[in-house]
């Protein structure tokens, strides 16, 4: 009936209204065209909390997937932005933990992982820099990798990549309004990840790291820290 159609219709829009006590965040998917079963299993398995979504970008340029993802977050009302990379796994309390860090009033904590190959290195870097020689017009940059981070810490970098990584909004839309430009547009020599952070920094603010959080790179096994460790162990790095 005509009374059962409505009460229905508000029944549904009552279990989407957002409490204003508890987080909005979106879980934001970069794709180029498939997934791992690993990621798939870990993204199931994720434990939510407050009003939590997931978008999925597909684009061939990651930055102009993530700039759309960003777009969607603002636009959405989000307060914060789980960035997690398809080729990643991780455990399910991973996004917990990260709103754990960063709800006192941190705008970036990223998880630890690490590169996708060997000799492998985590990333997450001690220096982002970048620049042009005034004299010759050549880009200089400089991403060091934090190879001597704090083990099970929550410590300060400049930088990482975004493979799980939660971002507040609002530190988004203040880099896009500084530079007058879409917040993840790569800089010449540096990855669309990397040129964010580097603007996060230009604008003072603080990013972290909190190497409690261990995710796992999928390839033809997975990167993680124990294969960091294990390479260390056997002089490989």
């Amino acid at each position: 009936t005509r009374k059962d159609a409505q009460r229905t219709e508000k029944i549904i829009v009552t279990s989407w209204r957002h409490d204003m006590n508890q987080p909005k965040i979106l879980i934001a998917v970069p794709l180029l065209d498939k997934v791992h079963t690993e990621f798939m299993a870990s993204l199931m398995g994720l434990k939510r909390i407050g009003h939590t979504q997931v978008a999925v970008e597909i684009n061939s340029l990651v930055y102009m997937a993530r700039n759309r993802l960003a777009l969607k977050a603002i636009e959405g009302g989000y307060d914060y932005i789980l960035w997690i990379d398809s080729d990643m796994s991780f455990s399910s309390d991973t996004l917990v933990r990260l709103y754990e860090d960063i709800k006192d009033g941190r705008d970036y904590v990223t998880g630890i992982f690490f590169r996708r190959s060997f000799p492998t290195e985590p990333v997450v870097c001690k220096h982002i820099l970048w620049g042009r020689n005034e004299e010759t017009g050549m880009i200089t940059r400089e991403a060091d990798a934090y190879l001597d981070y704090p083990r099970d810490s929550l410590f300060e970098v400049d930088g990482s990549g975004l493979g799980c990584t939660l971002v507040s909004v609002d530190l988004i839309k203040e880099v896009v309004k500084h530079f007058a430009m879409s917040a993840f547009e790569p800089l010449p020599a540096f990855g669309e990840d990397f040129s964010f952070c580097w603007r996060v920094k230009q604008l003072g603010k603080k990013m972290w790291c909190d190497s409690r959080v261990k995710v796992g790179h999928l390839g033809l096994f997975t990167y993680d820290e124990m294969a960091y460790f294990k390479q260390l162990k056997e002089g490989d790095l």
